[in-house]
């Protein structure tokens, strides 16, 4: 019993840490995280890219594959159509039905300048006027938007594409009588474009602010009021020469509201507690920053975001305490069925020894009183069948000690019985007795 005992344990053991050792690795696996970033975004998918790279390189829970998307809408089209689980958004894109935000990757504020000596000094003086978009076509929806807050038709100011390279030129033969462009005030793009139109002007631009900038975020989530600080684009008189307000835009990772909460806290805390170490790859990751979590927020940010930020993530007992009860209620079954099993081999076993026993008693009077040499062969041969059916019986059902040690005194004392009338049988009297078969003396 104490062997089968042992060995039962040791499969349980053995049964129990595969079961936890493959628990724990599905849980603790990394989960791969699909994303959607606009091409067209080359400082996104940079940053996205260097978050790649820091996620493998510090081990976190998460891996991010990127998905290329043409635009922005094309990125928040994958997210609905559940081909991705977050995606790369601008706020004033057609915005994923069924995204919340997880961070703010950036802020990119509307630059409107006007070259040195041109006549606009105002929003309210771009009618008649032709206005270069530098950037996205989603810039031309800002302009609108502007355009908007002092009732001005969106056809009364013309417009022209412009890349960043083609600034100086339009600028220069006054294709232009005004600049637009979007982005980070501290990018490579805004400062270039900036100079640029500062060196084919002859000066400095005249910036043209949006005062009411303010209340045209209020109507419309999509924009936030911004304010561009003196000096903001350096400069010898500092440029702009005072602080103006403007529109800005944010660019933001949203998740599915299918997305787990668990998975979704993971990125925020790797995007808002790692930005040392992707600002060491990419300076872009400085603008990251928390969503806001207000309830009433018009982009409302993800529940496991929320519970990240507001410090309200459940803990892994928490998370995973269903499965604890239910492993636990499996194992406490499974204990109680080998418990009952082992107990009914157990008595199975007494059973077939107490029998093996009496058996034994039977064949020891029947011993004593064999007449032949042959009868006392034969009653050795089943004690030997009965010996190895109760070395099974020990081995594989586990007979306690006691049980064994009354096994074992009644075989010496057949053994000695059959010793005993064996030698009796071969004294010269005994040849006299009647023999129905040849001894074993006669045999060999």
């Amino acid at each position: 019993m104490r062997r089968s005992m042992i060995l039962a344990g040791a499969c349980s053991i053995v049964a129990v840490a595969c079961l936890g050792g493959g628990g724990l690795f599905f849980v603790e696996r990394p989960t791969i995280v699909r994303v959607a970033v606009p091409s067209e975004n080359h400082g996104d998918y940079a940053l996205l890219s260097a978050a790649s790279k820091v996620v493998r390189h510090n081990h976190h829970p998460i891996r991010f594959k990127l998905v290329d998307t043409p635009d922005a809408q094309a990125a928040s089209t994958a997210l609905d159509g559940g081909k991705v689980d977050m995606a790369v958004v601008r706020t004033d894109a057609p915005m994923p039905a069924d995204g919340q935000s997880v961070v703010i990757l950036h802020r990119d504020a509307a630059i409107l300048m006007v070259p040195h000596g041109g006549e606009i000094a105002e929003v309210t003086a771009l009618p008649g006027h032709t206005v270069g978009i530098v950037g996205a076509i989603e810039n031309q929806d800002l302009l609108d938007t502007i355009l908007g807050q002092y009732d001005i038709l969106a056809t009364a100011v013309k417009r022209i594409r412009l890349n960043r390279d083609e600034v100086a030129q339009a600028v220069a033969d006054r294709k232009v009588d005004a600049v637009l462009i979007i982005g980070i005030l501290s990018s490579a793009p805004v400062q270039d474009t900036v100079r640029a139109v500062a060196k084919a002007g002859g000066g400095p631009p005249t910036f043209i602010g949006v005062p009411e900038a303010a209340a045209v975020a209020q109507r419309s989530p999509a924009y936030d009021s911004f304010e561009v600080v003196k000096g903001a684009f350096r400069g010898s008189p500092p440029l702009p020469s005072e602080e103006f307000d403007t529109l800005s835009v944010t660019h933001r990772l949203v998740a599915s509201s299918e997305l787990s909460e668990r998975t979704v806290a993971d990125v925020t805390r790797f995007f808002l507690a790692e930005r040392s170490a992707l600002v060491a790859l990419d300076p872009l990751a400085q603008r990251i920053e928390a969503p806001s979590t207000d309830k009433g927020s018009p982009l409302p940010a993800h529940p496991g975001t929320a519970a990240y930020i507001d410090d309200e993530e459940e803990s892994f007992l928490d998370a995973y305490s269903d499965y604890i009860y239910l492993a636990a209620m499996f194992f406490g079954v499974l204990a109680s069925g080998a418990g009952a099993l082992f107990s009914r081999l157990n008595a199975q076993g007494l059973q077939e020894a107490e029998r093996s026993i009496e058996r034994l008693v039977e064949i020891f009077k029947l011993v004593r009183q064999a007449p032949t040499l042959a009868a006392v062969q034969d009653l050795e041969g089943e004690t030997d069948t009965l010996l190895a059916a109760s070395l099974d019986r020990s081995f594989a059902r586990g007979l306690d000690e006691r049980c064994v040690a009354t096994l074992r005194l009644a075989f010496d004392q057949v053994r000695g019985a059959v010793r005993d009338r064996r030698d009796a049988l071969r004294m010269p009297d005994a040849a006299t007795l009647p023999q129905d078969r040849p001894t074993l003396v006669q045999a060999r």
